[in-house]
């Protein structure tokens, strides 16, 4: 199965553009509004299928304003606790997020990811992740960004109409990744930034083929078979009109990354 993205971007632009209009004017007030509106938009332009429900549709109901509290009171807190409070903003974000974000069949079936991850355990795994990362200058990042990624997707399960069916699964390890993030850092590196576009596919192919989704007693298997000279055609033509056309063609290299991102990820069920 693969999700499929219809957006344009002469809309993405028309969306766009009212956003930022707003949030300018009100001093940066509106860009929650501005986030949620562009999540509705993504969202609606996403599909998927053939699925066992028949086809997928993509929803985000969330509104400016809870995510304006939730925002607000994160980055305030945040600021004054000299940012020992960003664990628990980006629990309480991810969980707006999911509340807020679901995929449902034609049948009817909803299936939604709860995350209930606590800031104070997600605190302590993070400071000992930066601490490590640092005192090893920067070697043990493979492995914290592995243990995040697990962390998060060990706080998470999937929901149909409000009854749990599965969780997400990553068994992917630091010893694995190491190499991989070496080899891509240095190539992006040496490259002056050429190579970044197949260190991003090789990092997206390395975090889909470690993560299972056991749903209704199924277990499915992920891919991404996107290539990073497309990527790489799509960036390097998106930068250059952007700049040609003074940003205006930055929707529709908005538009061909996301449906690049979107359309490569392929869900197999295993067994």
């Amino acid at each position: 199965m693969r999700f499929q993205y219809a957006g344009t971007g002469g809309e993405l632009l028309g969306e766009a553009f009212v956003g930022l209009l707003l949030t300018m004017i009100t001093f940066g007030i509106y860009a929650p509004w501005f986030y949620c509106r562009m999540l509705r938009y993504f969202s609606s332009k996403t599909t998927g299928g053939p699925t066992a429900h028949g086809q997928l549709r993509v929803e985000f109901n969330g509104d400016g304003g809870s995510l304006f509290g939730v925002i607000f009171v994160g980055a305030l807190l945040t600021m004054i606790t000299f940012g020992i409070y960003g664990a628990w903003f980006a629990c309480r974000l991810t969980q707006y997020l999911c509340d807020n974000t679901a995929v449902v069949g034609q049948d009817g079936t909803r299936y939604q990811v709860q995350f209930r991850g606590q800031g104070g355990d997600l605190f302590g795994k993070m400071i000992v992740g930066y601490l490590l990362t640092m005192i090893t200058f920067g070697i043990y990042m493979p492995w914290f960004l592995c243990q995040m990624r697990k962390w998060f997707y060990d706080q998470s399960t999937i929901v149909a109409n409000g009854q749990q069916a599965g969780r997400l699964e990553f068994f992917g390890e630091g010893g694995e990744l190491f190499g991989t993030f070496l080899l891509g850092m240095f190539l992006t590196i040496i490259t002056c930034g050429i190579y970044k576009s197949w260190f991003d596919v090789t990092l997206a192919q390395y975090w889909a083929r470690h993560t299972r989704i056991q749903l209704n007693g199924q277990q499915y298997a992920m891919d991404f078979d996107g290539d990073g000279a497309e990527l790489f055609v799509l960036n390097l033509v998106g930068r250059l009109l952007t700049m040609l056309t003074l940003g205006i063609y930055s929707a529709w290299w908005v538009t061909n990354v996301v449906k690049f991102d979107v359309e490569h990820y392929v869900y197999r069920r295993l067994g």
